[in-house]
């Protein structure tokens, strides 16, 4: 095994990881209690705490982490404990069908031959509970987990019970396509954290950051945090202006990346930018070589107003580069012939392909900068 292999393993096995690996699917039951028609993506341990993914009938918001927790904490205090059985691909696949999980079924249909799932179990009369008719010759198997109520897939390993789950608390909730796959279904990853002991885990008062996008799903993008928790273990402290010593407090400012606020405003405007947010405004279309002159004449004077703005001088037929703007979601396309040159006007389209006529540049000058500094959505 590669050098890298054995270290990303190690990490993933460590007493650590396990616990928070473990939380991810008492988590999963938690929510599962909330939402009885709930379907189950994958859940993970990660760095610093753990995920689960979930297509629900509603979006969860921070508002719904308190009843989430107490779920949680129940189970945590039953010290359900976990018990490892192994089913056939056919069984699993026959379960999970019944139960509505397709992304299960289709997890088990893509495993390679040789791959092994795996399956935990907490109740001892789960044989009865959950006993499914098997048929055909499947010699591959999956392993399979169940902690109290909750039944999924799982690589393991586990805690012994739950029990053993340390200090825990929901983060944040984000959107997550299915397999990372941009054209599969979007489902809501919850984020918690968990640590063996309650200095290490939690902070303090937060704010988050969270927006609604055009399809009323709500992103995390920014938090602020206190911390009241690291000043103490690194032993941090201030004279103040009593000339005593006093401890600080900590704020943990993470605005969100902008690669990450660009992803959701592309997905949010579906690419068709407002005329303020483009980052190409408007394309001037010459009908022909001959208006190249007057094309660069406005492209001089809207540069000059602050607009951003091409001249397409491709030897292309206008319709072609009227189409090849609209594709690119330009705003403004500004066609430039032989009477615009003449009157000093531009023939003014948008990318929704109404046309607005012919106008003295001036006129357009004016209607594109009000729609900027009034950050408008329409055109």
């Amino acid at each position: 095994m590669p050098v890298e292999a054995e270290l990303q393993k190690s990490i993933q096995d460590s007493p650590l990881q396990i616990m928070r690996h473990s939380a991810a699917y008492v988590m999963a039951e938690a929510v599962q209690e909330m939402f009885p028609g709930a379907k189950f993506g994958i859940g993970r341990a990660t760095e610093d705490g753990f995920y689960y993914d979930f297509d629900l009938p509603r979006s969860l918001t921070p508002g719904d982490f308190p009843e989430i927790e107490q779920r949680i904490a129940r189970t945590i205090a039953g010290k359900y404990t976990f018990v490892r059985e192994h089913w056939s691909r056919l069984k699993a696949l026959d379960y999970f069908r019944s139960k509505g999980q397709l992304y299960k079924v289709e997890l088990i249909e893509n495993l390679p031959d040789e791959e092994e799932a795996s399956v935990y179990q907490q109740q001892n009369d789960f044989h009865e509970l959950c006993r499914v008719q098997e048929s055909g010759n499947w010699p591959d198997e999956v392993m399979i987990c169940q902690q109290h109520n909750f039944l999924d897939l799982c690589l393991g390993p586990h805690v012994e019970h739950t029990g053993q789950i340390g200090p825990f608390k929901l983060m944040s909730v984000a959107g997550a396509y299915w397999l990372g796959d941009e054209k599969r279904p979007m489902l809501q990853r919850l984020y918690g954290t968990a640590w063996f002991t309650q200095e290490a885990g939690f902070y303090g008062p937060k704010l988050d950051f969270v927006f609604r996008d055009a399809l009323n799903r709500e992103w995390q993008l920014g938090t602020v945090q206190v911390d009241y928790n690291l000043p103490e273990r690194f032993d941090l402290w201030y004279t103040g202006e009593d000339g005593q010593c006093h401890r600080p407090v900590m704020i943990h400012r993470a605005p969100g990346s902008v690669e990450r606020l660009v992803a959701i405003l592309i997905e949010h405007y579906a690419g068709a930018f407002p005329a303020w947010l483009a980052p190409l405004q408007a394309m001037i279309i010459p009908i022909a070589d001959r208006h190249l002159e007057y094309a660069y004449e406005i492209l001089e004077a809207l540069k000059e107003a602050g607009v951003r703005t091409e001249v397409d001088k491709r030897s292309e037929r206008m319709n072609a580069k009227i189409r090849e703007a609209q594709l690119q979601k330009i705003p403004y396309m500004l066609v430039v012939g032989d009477k615009e040159q003449q009157e000093h006007t531009v023939s003014v389209r948008l990318r929704t392909n109404e046309n607005l006529g012919r106008m003295p540049l001036a006129v357009f000058i004016e209607r594109i900068l009000e729609k900027i500094k009034a950050r408008a959505s329409d055109l």
